[in-house]
């Protein structure tokens, strides 16, 4: 009986910190679809065409997954634009090294108003950078950029390990 109790403490406690992220509350809502990109690359960038802006008003319900390198960035922003723990699902799987760790603790402190994909680079196979810009609240500011992330592709899915800091 007490061994129950303790298995069902330990669920709890799991989905209410979002260490399980592929709860219920992750599931999508919402059609996503890979944005088109241009033809030729310049410098081996390809610019998206159909450029999506994530907001506030549109974030809700939209958790593509990683089933793509631009799914695992939608997921994550779209997260943190939401502040809900489902951006976990776009981070690789198992412990994160230091740098992981530290970059992610700096964005999920930051306020997300607005995030839009511009652009992507191969770096081989299993290997992007994709560019965003976003507009951000820090310290009472509002702040907004571009930045760089990487993704990787572990065990079929896409994965951002190295989000813009």
């Amino acid at each position: 009986m007490i061994k129950k109790l303790f298995i069902y403490i330990a669920i709890f406690l799991c989905i209410s910190t979002g260490i399980l992220a592929d709860d219920i509350s992750c599931k999508n809502e919402r059609d996503f679809k890979n944005p088109e990109i241009s033809s030729p690359e310049v410098n081996g960038w390809a610019i998206y065409n159909d450029i999506f802006t994530i907001t506030i008003e549109n974030a809700g319900g939209l958790n593509p997954g990683n089933i793509s390198p631009e799914a695992a960035l939608t997921q994550f922003y779209a997260s943190l634009i939401r502040r809900d723990k489902c951006y976990l699902i776009a981070l690789p799987p198992g412990k994160m090294d230091s740098d992981l760790q530290r970059s992610v603790d700096e964005v999920t402190g930051w306020n997300f108003l607005e995030i839009r994909l511009e652009k992507r680079k191969k770096l081989s196979k299993d290997s992007y950078w994709i560019s965003l810009w976003m507009k951000i609240e820090f310290q009472g500011k509002i702040e907004s950029g571009t930045d760089d992330a990487a993704l990787e592709k572990i065990g079929g899915k896409w994965y951002i390990v190295d989000p813009p800091t």
